[in-house]
Order: structure tokens, then C-alpha cells, then sequence
């Protein structure tokens, strides 16, 4: 996988810091429930988008933000958090964008990063 790619979608530093500190194999269970409960997450986006529940989709887009930041998935983090601002200027115009793409990055993200872990630290 090259490079480029690894730093769009992931953030190395952070996941190397928690693989230093808890180990690739905790790490890698973390990851594990983060994949398991991501699907409930987008579901709840594309049903928010769909019902127009602006604050329920800024709520729910916070929270994936911070789970999808605290194991590294970047690509997914940076989409949440544009999602989760209802007050950015373009938001309007992007929001059901951002679901989208959410939903669409989502699994692949997932398997990058354990596949990142499997290749490089375990």
C-alpha cells in the first residue's frame, strides 16, 4: 500500500503511539469494535440525511468523529467533523456529500488500517 495513500487515510502517528503503549493485538480488538459498531453509526447518517434531522446528524457525526479518531482513521475523522458543523459556510450545499462518502470510505477505511497494523507492527 503506498504511502500516499496510508496518510489519507490513516493517522500514523496516533496509531503508533497506541500500539506502543497497549500493543498490535489490543490494538487490533479496538479496531475490531469500532468495525462492528461503524455499520449502526452510518445507518443512523443516512437516516438523519434522509428524515432532513440536521441535529441529529451533527450528533451523530460527532461521535463517529471521535471514534474514528481515537483508532487513527483520519479519512473518516476530518468527514465527520466537517459533518458535525452546521454553521460551515458550504455545509448545506456538502452534508448529504459527506454521508456519502462516510458510507462509502467507511469498511474500506477499516481494512486498511488492519491491514496497516497486520503488515507493519504485528
Amino acid at each position: 500500500m503506498s504511502q500516499l495513500v496510508l496518510d489519507e487515510v490513516l493517522d500514523i502517528p496516533t496509531i503508533k503511539q497506541y500500539i506502543d503503549v497497549i500493543g498490535p493485538q489490543t490494538f487490533l480488538q479496538s479496531v475490531t469494535v469500532f468495525e462492528e459498531i461503524v455499520p449502526q453509526y452510518l445507518e443512523a447518517l443516512d437516516q438523519f440525511l434522509n428524515d432532513s434531522d440536521a441535529l441529529s446528524l451533527c450528533q451523530q457525526a460527532h461521535q463517529l468523529k471521535g471514534a474514528a479518531g481515537s483508532i487513527g482513521l483520519k479519512r473518516l475523522q476530518l468527514l465527520a467533523h466537517d459533518l458535525q458543523q452546521n454553521e460551515h459556510p458550504e455545509w448545506t450545499q456538502l452534508h448529504a456529500q459527506w454521508v456519502q462518502r462516510l458510507i462509502k470510505w467507511g469498511k474500506h477505511d477499516i481494512l486498511i488500517l488492519k491491514a496497516y497494523i497486520r503488515e507493519y507492527h504485528a
